[in-house]
């Protein structure tokens, strides 16, 4: 594989962002390796006076780490392969030599949409993100559009889906894959759920609902969904929480 350095200039980040973000990229490394593509987040190195972060992959494409960072939700400015040194200044054996741009190649990665100072909507998802991937319930997190960006495995069991494969998804793709139902087996618009009210109406929302999941397996669930806001009135996005009830409850 070879080797990549994303290079980011974040001014106004704090070492608690830094860290939930790296966990952010380590845990997309992992799930997207899981999923059978060859990446992996090796190392970073942040310079706080100047709000510069620069963070090592392995890779087998340009394209591996781009998708990894805009999964993690991590700004970029930019994607670079490069060579990595032994101490005693020899080239590692596993390295091989960037290979010269081509046609195939194109050029060096653009700048990430999320490019530069990383706005509260970035920070509050990373942080939200971070919050999702430490529980042992399954959760669901959403932009403001309502694109999904992330769920934890815990969700990966109920839906029937590795979160790579669902990341992306618009509300639209949900209602189609999942199929909600209320408790008389009606149809229930995807923004009339818990996760729609939440995006739609910038209020909480609770319901018991019937999905289909992805693996072919129709379960109850009851979700619990709010909105998340950078300020009063700026929403980022929605997050759920979902459960298979009990029989007594």
């Amino acid at each position: 594989m070879a080797i990549f350095i994303v290079d980011r200039r974040l001014p106004g980040l704090t070492l608690e962002h830094v860290a939930a973000a790296r966990r952010a990229l380590a845990e997309s490394s992992r799930r997207l390796s899981a999923g059978g593509q060859s990446v992996r987040y090796v190392r970073s190195t942040f310079a706080p006076a100047h709000g510069r972060w620069l963070c090592v992959f392995e890779a087998a494409s340009r394209d591996l780490v781009r998708r990894v960072n805009e999964v993690a939700q991590v700004p970029f400015d930019s994607i670079e392969e490069a060579l990595d040194f032994e101490e005693d200044g020899e080239r590692s054996e596993d390295d091989e030599p960037p290979r010269p741009r081509d046609s195939d190649q194109g050029p060096p990665s653009p700048p990430s949409a999320m490019a530069g100072p990383p706005p509260q909507r970035n920070l509050i998802l990373i942080l939200a993100r971070e919050f999702a991937s430490r529980l042992a319930t399954a959760v669901f997190l959403v932009d403001a559009e309502g694109r999904l960006i992330y769920f934890n495995e815990p969700a990966e069991r109920l839906l029937g889906q590795p979160f790579i494969e669902g990341y992306g998804m618009t509300p639209e793709d949900h209602a189609q894959l999942l199929q909600p139902r209320d408790d008389k087996g009606n149809l229930v618009p995807i923004m009339e759920t818990p996760l729609g009210i939440a995006i739609t109406g910038r209020e909480p929302g609770h319901a018991r609902l019937t999905i289909h999941a992805a693996d072919g397996v129709t379960r109850p669930i009851e979700a619990t969904a709010f909105p998340l806001l950078a300020h009063k009135n700026e929403p980022v996005g929605a997050i759920a929480v979902f459960w298979e009830p009990t029989e007594s409850g």
